[in-house]
């Protein structure tokens, strides 16, 4: 007998009833899954993610003094003037890879529209910034589909410390991403794309690459069972 037809969920977020996805464990992990997959795309559409391999290459043929200094300038020119862009794009799929699990494992990644003081949204917000795991919560505080904000929380509380126990992001990859998200999070301050093209942030970026591979790894193998 052949297997049933999957659910198709919904997945534009301007669609989705939050209050029924939040109560079905299956719905959050679908959308879990969905957010994962766009996040690592995004990330793999980086050209630096992209030229890894080239740009050490540069860096070790400028040792060796096969090439020139100028020569090594002119062919990492385009990956810094990516290199903005190519932040967001790195950023994008850890905002997407946090979210998704904290929603996997039934915590709120919303915010209320209504968090005026005294309110039951500000008493819920404010001890979910502290605790995110529980979403029965919602129930109990009588939230509504109308009483989420379309905002989700930001990336800098999810690479905070109480999140991060949720989380739990390899130490290595967890600074790696904070420093990244400061950097991001000055794109309206910078006057040049002077991207760092180092050897150590080359080595971050590919610590970084491995550690997205292996979510897509995990992805796929869930999608077979």
């Amino acid at each position: 007998m052949s297997d049933p037809t999957p659910i198709q969920y919904e997945t534009d977020p301007d669609k989705i009833d939050w209050m029924t996805a939040y109560q079905d464990q299956q719905y959050r992990w679908y959308l879990a899954g969905s957010m994962v997959g766009f996040g690592a795309m995004e990330f793999k559409r980086a050209r630096i993610i992209g030229g890894l391999s080239a740009l050490q290459a540069i860096h070790e043929h400028v040792r060796k003094g096969i090439i020139s200094m100028d020569t090594a300038a002119n062919s990492m020119h385009p990956f810094i003037l990516d290199w903005m862009n190519d932040e967001v794009r790195i950023c994008t799929f850890f905002e997407n890879y946090m979210k998704a699990k904290l929603l996997s494992m039934g915590a709120v990644i919303h915010t209320f529209k209504n968090s005026a003081k005294g309110t039951p949204s500000h008493r819920l917000q404010k001890a979910l910034r502290d605790d995110p795991m529980d979403a029965r919560s919602l129930v109990a505080n009588n939230i509504t589909n109308q009483d989420l904000s379309y905002k989700t929380i930001s990336m800098s509380l999810m690479l905070s410390e109480s999140y991060q126990k949720a989380i739990e992001l390899p130490q290595d990859v967890l600074q790696i991403v904070r420093q990244m998200n400061r950097s991001r999070n000055k794109l309206h301050l910078k006057t040049d794309a002077s991207g760092e093209m180092g050897l150590k942030t080359l080595d971050d970026l590919k610590l970084l690459d491995v550690f997205v591979d292996a979510q897509i790894e995990r992805l796929k193998k869930s999608m077979n069972r």
